[in-house]
């Protein structure tokens, strides 16, 4: 799970690359999940974020864009029970029924990649409501088994053997989770889904490094993807090409600040070591 908000301020991008400059903070959590946030999976209710979310939440300003993606550890690093029973009865059904959306267990994964993101933007911004919210799809993972440790995985999940249905998968939650986060979330008048497959199909493995994660060269088209689809809201208009934005103008454009007994009730997690850094 990962969050950063972009604002206008010192340049981190280079002007002839396009960046315009803008600065990116990048405020995600390796190998973190929603599940590890979720109040659903907690006694007490409200919520949980972690130090980075908190952090994200009491600086970000009206000026910023807060840029999202998370879902892919509860998939492929830390699923819970149910959610490890639900994708292996999804990728096992026939792809007309993945298509339609009406596969067994799909409703499970628009639940966590729409209600359940939806409930964790909406604690980050609790405090103050970012110009923009930019929520987006996991990427296709390199569909060339090159000996990672997240082949197995990969493997399981049928996409060495057939990886398009594992990637109509992606592409039908992100059209009936991801995109209909846009005008739920009171107080942001503009949220831009982005699909960031767009950016990494799958088909050329020198974008990626162990098949998941991006490589410099994957980073970069990503970057230029976020950037298409957000700097033209940084300057003042609408969502680039790369994504379709939504607009809920009519909704107050921030929120006030709370502090003391008017807070929300949000409460701070500790986040636990990386597996794979763990003896």
């Amino acid at each position: 799970s990962s969050s950063s908000s972009s604002s206008s301020g010192a340049p981190s991008f280079d002007d002839d690359e396009g960046g315009g400059g803008w600065v990116a903070i990048n405020a995600a959590v390796e190998e973190s999940t929603i599940g590890l946030r979720s109040s659903i999976e907690r006694s007490g209710g409200g919520g949980f974020l972690l130090e980075h979310d908190e952090f994200v939440r009491s600086n970000i300003t009206e000026r910023d864009v807060l840029v999202v993606s998370c879902g892919g550890n509860d998939v492929a690093l830390k699923p819970t029970p149910w959610t490890a029973l639900s994708m292996l009865v999804l990728v096992r059904s026939p792809t007309w029924m993945i298509e339609r959306g009406v596969a067994p267990g799909m409703g499970h994964f628009v639940k966590l990649f729409g209600d359940a993101t939806k409930a964790y933007i909406e604690r980050v911004v609790s405090l103050r409501r970012p110009r923009a919210v930019a929520v987006c799809m996991l990427y296709y993972p390199d569909e060339k088994a090159s000996g990672s440790w997240a082949d197995r995985t990969l493997g399981a999940l049928g996409y060495d053997a057939d990886p398009t249905k594992l990637q109509s998968i992606l592409r039908i939650l992100f059209e009936r989770a991801t995109s209909r986060i846009c005008g739920k979330i009171e107080g942001v008048e503009t949220i831009v889904p982005v699909p960031l497959y767009e950016a990494l199909d799958g088909k050329n493995p020198e974008d990626y490094a162990a098949r998941v994660e991006p490589s410099e060269r994957g980073g970069r088209k990503m970057a230029r993807l976020l950037l298409d689809s957000i700097d033209p809201i940084l300057r003042g208009g609408g969502a680039g090409s790369g994504a379709g934005a939504c607009s809920t103008a009519s909704m107050p454009a921030s929120a006030e600040n709370s502090s003391g007994a008017d807070k929300p009730d949000v409460r701070i997690a500790a986040m636990p070591s990386p597996t794979h850094l763990r003896s």
